[in-house]
């Protein structure tokens, strides 16, 4: 699955990356990093994945402080762009990136 970077045109979202790893047992991790201002820097916050069967992908940032946030992505048909959307029960959005680029290998 592998990295992923910011690919947003939205300046006003935090810039950021996203990690996806599968275990030896198929077992899917994924985690966040992301800048919302220069002293506000959120490194490895971890995402429930929920599911990831091609093309959609769905995450969820658990609400430990906070509420949860749960994002629905797609992928491109050359699988190298995620395009999705961060939100919680009342409509609120999370300030992360919706917009991903895959990195290469």
């Amino acid at each position: 699955m592998g990295d992923w970077t910011t690919a947003s045109g939205k300046p006003y979202l935090a810039s950021g990356s996203l990690h996806i790893r599968q275990s030896s047992d198929g077992t899917l991790s994924a985690w966040l990093d992301r800048v919302i201002a220069s002293s506000d820097r959120r490194n490895g916050e971890l995402l429930r994945v929920y599911s990831a069967t091609a093309p959609e992908l769905d995450f969820e940032r658990p609400g430990d402080i906070g509420p949860p946030y749960r994002y629905h992505g797609s992928l491109s048909g050359d699988g190298q762009m995620l395009t999705g959307d961060w939100a919680e029960n009342s409509g609120a959005r999370l300030n992360a990136p919706d917009r991903f680029r895959k990195v290469p290998d």
